[in-house]
């Protein structure tokens, strides 16, 4: 998830240049370049919370993957109950 903050900061090149062709983009749709600025950002900020909610997911699943590998050999060692039997009493 750090190596997707650091490349959405202003300061890096990757991330100017591809707000700079949104801004175009934008501006060859019509608009002021204000405009253009404001939904070049914004589509940048969707991008961001899309990708980092796919990371989540992702890290879930991995949670959940481990979880599993973890529970299934307990599963195989639990001894079976006798089948027709009285449950044991009480006290």
């Amino acid at each position: 998830m750090s190596r997707l903050a650091d490349a959405a900061i202003p300061s890096n090149l990757h991330y100017q240049q591809t707000l700079q062709r949104l801004i175009d983009y934008f501006l060859s749709l019509g608009g002021s370049a204000s405009l253009a600025q404001r939904q070049a950002t914004q589509w940048i900020g969707r991008q961001l919370e899309m990708q980092s909610s796919l990371l989540a997911y992702i890290d879930v699943f991995h949670t959940l993957m481990l979880l599993a590998a973890l529970v299934i050999p307990l599963a195989m060692i639990l001894r079976r109950a006798p089948l027709g039997a009285a449950p044991p009493m009480a006290h």
